[in-house]
């Protein structure tokens, strides 16, 4: 899994104590372990914030890009992400699209789709993920953290 690869990467490379990191963020120690270990997959909240504190893109984080990141040559500043669901309407107007032709096309239920907009939940990675391949964009981009 790229996820936990590159994580455990990133924490080697920081040089800092994983309690250290998970004090930090304020992310529970044996859930950052879960992360690294690959036992779990982060949630949303926790990508963002793994991802700031690492000065890297999401699509590094998860695999999806390869070595400008990892080599701490990309100087992206990136911004505070808006909520998902706000994010999301945003992104309806932009691309001009309708909800039912988004969940139609990514196979995603519609009561999972309305949990999103609503903001009662988040997406998994892989639901990340195959909203940002419909809209064909970063998944940095697609939560707000990138123009």
């Amino acid at each position: 899994m790229k996820f936990a690869e590159r994580l455990k990467f990133l924490i080697d490379d920081s040089d800092k104590k994983i309690l250290e990191i998970a004090i930090e963020l304020g992310i529970p120690q044996q859930m950052l372990y879960s992360y690294k270990s690959g036992k779990t997959t982060a949630q949303f909240c926790h990508f963002i914030l793994l991802a700031d504190y690492f000065k890297c893109s999401v699509d590094y984080l998860v695999g999806r890009t390869g070595l400008d990141a990892e080599a701490g040559e990309k100087k992206t500043v990136y911004k505070e992400c808006p909520p998902f669901s706000k994010r999301l309407k945003e992104l309806f107007g932009l691309y001009k699209t309708t909800e039912s032709r988004i969940y139609k096309i990514v196979q995603i239920s519609r009561s999972r789709f309305h949990g999103w907009l609503s903001g009662k939940n988040e997406p998994s990675l892989p639901n990340l993920i195959k909203l940002a391949e419909y809209f064909d964009c970063t998944l940095d981009y697609l939560v707000g953290r990138e123009k």
